[in-house]
Parts: structure tokens; sequence; C-alpha cells
């Protein structure tokens, strides 16, 4: 038994074009894909520091380590090993402690001082940043004290007429910060997406054209 074949010219002409495009058609796959893995992670991680503190996050306060998580994704067509992406927190000091946790202890004082809610605005941004600096302000209008009440150190401001103390500050020697950002962990969690999306991404920039015979 025989049987022939006879290829279709312009069918040819659109495989061969195909083929020459297939490079920059697969880094454009690529980068797109990669691009939108570093969205979504940054989009989770700017959410894992909203609201309260959690186990699960991080309690905002200033909205610093917020605004300071970008993902970037760069490359050169069509080289596909030239596509990089940047995942970062910079210029926030604490962001590290948070992400790995760790001990926090003085360095040029006996005690930290947490700030309490009497120091805190409705938005949540501290009154009264510095202990030392209150303490140097006292006069007959204002008095910031040491109070110890069952067995904790306290800072107390008490102003001249008001009869409420203010709580400003809890005195602890050393604080222990969990592991509680999830850069590391947020990436691994994604990574069933990731994979979705890169073959369906892969599968459409190498998927052959329509019509013709050959």
């Amino acid at each position: 038994m025989t049987f022939s074949i006879k290829i279709n010219e312009r069918s040819l002409k659109r495989l061969q074009a195909r083929f020459r495009t297939a490079p920059a058609r697969v880094y454009g796959a690529i980068r797109e894909s990669v691009k939108n893995d570093a969205s979504d992670w940054k989009r989770e991680m700017v959410k894992r520091t909203k609201g309260g503190t959690r186990a699960d996050g991080l309690g905002r306060r200033t909205g610093d380590l917020a605004r300071s998580i970008s993902a970037r994704t760069t490359g050169t067509s069509p080289n596909i090993n030239s596509i990089t992406m940047r995942l970062v927190s910079a210029g926030v000091p604490y962001a590290p402690i948070h992400e790995f946790g760790g001990t926090i202890k003085p360095r040029r004082a006996k005690n930290l001082t947490i700030p309490l809610d009497d120091n805190l605005t409705a938005g949540g941004d501290v009154r009264y940043p510095s202990a030392r600096a209150l303490f140097g302000q006292n006069s007959s209008s204002q008095n910031a004290f040491v109070m110890r009440v069952n067995g904790k150190a306290f800072i107390v401001l008490k102003r001249r007429g008001e009869s409420d103390l203010k709580f400003l500050w809890l005195l602890v020697k050393s604080v222990k910060i969990p592991a509680r950002l999830g850069f590391h962990s947020t990436w691994k969690k994604q990574a069933p997406k990731r994979r979705r999306r890169m073959r369906k991404a892969l599968a459409h920039a190498l998927r052959p054209s329509t019509g013709g015979s050959a």
C-alpha cells in the first residue's frame, strides 16, 4: 500500500512564519505569566499587612511596610533567560524580623516601650513617639512617671486638672516577634497557580495557526 502527501504552499509559509516568531511569542508568554505571578504575590502581601495583628499577617499602623512592597519583571525579547522577577521590601528595617521572627532587646535603654491604646490616635498613629522626650516635657501642667500595676511597669501621663491617668507605654525587657509576614510562604503557597498559568500561556503561544490544509 502506498500513499502520497502534497504540501500546500500557503500552509508551509504559515508554518515557517510561525517558527520564525516562536521565540518572541514564547518569551512574551513567559514574561506575561511571570508578571502576573508577581502581581498576585504583591497583592496578597499588601493584604497581609492590613487590619489587626494576626497569626497569618501583620497589623498596619503607618502603612510603611505595605508601601515598601514592590514586584517588578524585566527582560529583553526574545531571550527567555533575561526574564527577571524582583520581589522586595525596601526601606523598612523591621521587615526581616517580621518575616523570620526573632527577639528584640533595647540597645540604649533598660526597657523597650510598647505603645498602648492611650498613646494612639484613632488612625493608629503614636501620639508621643518618645518616652524620653515626654519626660523632658514634665512641668506644672503635666507629669509623666513610671507606675507598676500587677507586676508590670507602665509610663503614665497625668495632666493638671484631669483625674484620669493616661497609660502610654508598657515597659518590657524584650519582645519576641513570631515569623508572620509570609514573603516566602505566600510565594510557595501560590506555586500551583503559577504552574497552571505557565502551562496555559505556553500552550497558547505554541498553538498552531488554524486554517488551510497540509
